[in-house]
């Protein structure tokens, strides 16, 4: 239950409502201005949320606004040592404390324990913070992001859940709470709250992208298409993460539409939208897209055009600024250093994985072997040896391991379609036809699984079902074709 009771200020100190509401202690207007367009600027993926900087120094005695500009200026890099200036941030916001409202002192202590004791502690203080201040979306948005994280999908639509009765009037709520209900399972609920968000605020970039999953779940990629298409001008003034990431799921889609016939289009979206040319990258969100796209697209039509691309990638990646940063990243980047023919440098990176996971994940022995298999796995597969993927990964390889990489499951269905083709290499042909029949169960929509159980069916003598799967297979694609003729304008 959301707290009833009413704080008593001390009237010897300034206290203003923020946007939810809320009491935080500043003698400064333009801190609180700044503070309420920080909180949108998170919600929306806008561009300019470094403006809790100007927040915090527009009143250095503020503890909410110092606390988030802190954590602002070292979640980046998430290193165990402060930059020099989120120190000094992190120092004033403890210090102001003693004077913050109750509000403030939680939202602090939640990010003190971000920064200082890990992603549990501070996960069960957002909790905290939401069921005594659930009006807070900045702290269900900065809850569900570690919830992702650390693959724990059923908290994301919990603490969406909590917030939700007290803040209907606000889309960004609705997309938040679309998201979770997406990512466990519930994906009819997941499009009617995406759709709500989108009723509310129709520019809400998290709402599209949550739409996005739902549909490309139900394999109803045209549909999908159409939304962003509408959707993509919008997305000019967002951060580059979100921007590129979406752009990620439109080529996605044209993949899972048109296969091979929508090479020429997913080459143009990559080559425009999600990595460009001759940019310093930023953000190890944008090696996540371009990675992650290549290596489906190397999966799904096998093209030697990806090498050009992935030898690009790996240039910049060299000097592995973004290492640990991401586990995803350091996956993806193992498979790119050996398709890139620098084995060295995917044997030292998935060596480095398996240091950091040791450390980091004794409590989940099942989790931690896993990531680590998929570490070894793509080091044989960035040279080719997809037989040795295949013994690596082994006949019980699942995806749901995984969630602790921070990714979403059509992010994941790159790995589960990676061990199909390998296990099909490897022989292992019984285990491949239980997989690809409940891939085509799940999502009869996807030819590519059709066309991996007709190989499956094939080598297993049953010839019957190979011919009915490859039938499948041929009519989904040949729609695909068609569909994708007439929207062939639409990206290029």
């Amino acid at each position: 239950m959301a707290s009833s009771s009413v704080e008593k200020p001390d009237p010897a100190i300034s206290y203003k409502n923020d946007l939810w509401g809320y009491e935080v202690r500043s003698s400064s207007d333009d801190c609180i201005t700044f503070l309420n367009k920080y909180y949108i600027e998170v919600l929306s993926y806008g561009r300019d949320k470094r403006v809790i900087l100007q927040a915090a120094d527009a009143d250095n005695c503020c503890a909410l606004a110092c606390g988030l500009a802190a954590v602002y200026l070292w979640a980046p890099q998430k290193s165990t040592t402060l930059p020099p200036r989120a120190l000094i941030y992190l120092t004033a916001a403890k210090e102001n404390l003693v004077k913050a409202s109750k509000y403030e002192e939680l939202v602090v202590r939640a990010l003190v324990a971000w920064i200082e004791h890990g992603s549990e502690d501070a996960l069960a203080r957002h909790f905290e913070v939401l069921e005594s201040y659930p009006r807070d979306l900045l702290t269900l948005k900065r809850g569900q992001t570690l919830c992702f994280n650390m693959g724990r999908s059923a908290d994301m639509l919990r603490l969406a859940l909590k917030a939700l009765p007290f803040n209907v009037e606000r889309g960004y709520v609705f997309g938040m709470l679309a998201f979770a209900l997406v990512e466990v399972g519930s994906i009819r609920e997941g499009e009617s709250a995406a759709r709500m968000a989108l009723t509310i605020e129709a520019q809400d970039i998290w709402a599209q992208h949550a739409l996005c999953h739902a549909l490309e779940y139900q394999c109803r990629f045209k549909e999908a298409l159409t939304l962003m298409n509408i959707s993509c001008s919008s997305w000019l003034t967002r951060c580059s993460f979100m921007r590129e990431h979406n752009w990620w799921h439109v080529a996605a889609c044209q993949l899972e539409l048109g296969g091979r016939s929508a090479l020429k289009t997913v080459l143009y979206i990559y080559d425009e939208h999600i990595w460009g040319s001759q940019r310093v990258i930023k953000n190890p969100q944008t090696y996540i897209n371009a990675l992650g796209l290549l290596l489906r697209m190397e999966i799904r039509v096998d093209s030697s055009i990806v090498q050009e691309r992935i030898l690009q990638v790996v240039s910049s990646l060299k000097e592995r600024a973004f290492e640990h940063q991401e586990l995803l990243l350091d996956l993806l980047a193992i498979w790119a250093f050996g398709r890139a023919d620098q084995p060295e440098e995917a044997i030292e990176m998935a060596e480095s994985v398996k240091s950091k996971v040791l450390a980091v994940d004794v409590h989940k022995p099942s989790t931690m072997q896993c990531v680590i298999s998929l570490a070894a796995a793509l080091c044989e597969c960035g040279r080719g040896n997809l037989k040795a993927v295949a013994e690596i990964l082994g006949s019980t390889f699942y995806t749901g391991n995984l969630k602790v990489l921070g990714a979403s499951n059509e992010q994941l269905d790159v790995f589960e379609d990676l061990w199909c083709i390998s296990s099909l290499r490897a022989g292992h042909v019984t285990q491949v036809v239980e997989v690809a029949e409940r891939l085509t169960r799940e999502k009869p929509g996807i030819s590519f699984a059709w066309r991996v159980l007709e190989e499956a069916y094939s080598k297993s003598g049953q010839a019957p079902e190979a011919i009915f799967a490859g039938s499948r297979a041929r009519v989904l694609e040949l729609a695909g074709e068609e569909e994708l003729l007439n929207m062939s304008s639409l990206y290029l």
